[in-house]
């Protein structure tokens, strides 16, 4: 039996069907072990081997790159401020502790490893990544009840 959509939801269309593909090639939007990508509005196609998989995104990233993180893709929104977030409170630590004691980086941050900030970035990176988790889980949660 010949499947056509795969288990993200995504159209497979056959290269034997569209064998070339003639819009802007991105960047944008995670490749999956694709060869190439293409948007063509909302409308992204990734490009493998033998075929093609395709879907609508809600909202174009060309166009509304914060909207497109919002509503088609939370899980990477949390991911990143779940980043900035960590980023902020060891670059915060390192500030405070290359100002008290010495202005050498290299000893700011033998520091850090010794105080509170490793173990509260592992419980961020911890809670993030739960995050991350439960943001797809929800997301297919609902792209399986509207199916």
């Amino acid at each position: 039996m010949v499947h056509y959509i795969d288990d993200e939801g995504n159209v497979i269309v056959s290269k034997s069907i569209r064998p070339i593909i003639e819009y802007p090639e991105t960047i944008l939007g995670t490749k999956k072990g694709a060869k190439r990508q293409f948007r063509y509005g909302n409308l992204h196609i990734r490009e493998y081997d033998g075929y093609y998989t395709t879907h609508i995104d809600k909202i174009d990233p060309r166009e509304d790159p914060l909207g497109h993180l919002m509503i088609d893709a939370p899980e990477y929104l949390v991911g990143l401020f779940c980043a900035l977030s960590i980023a902020k409170h060891v670059a915060s630590s390192i500030a405070k502790k290359s100002n008290v004691e010495s202005p050498d980086v290299h000893k700011a941050l033998e520091s850090v490893s010794t105080n509170n900030t490793l173990p509260t970035s592992i419980i961020e990176l911890v809670f993030c990544t739960t995050s991350y988790i439960a943001g797809n889980f929800i997301k297919n949660l609902i792209a399986n009840l509207k199916s």
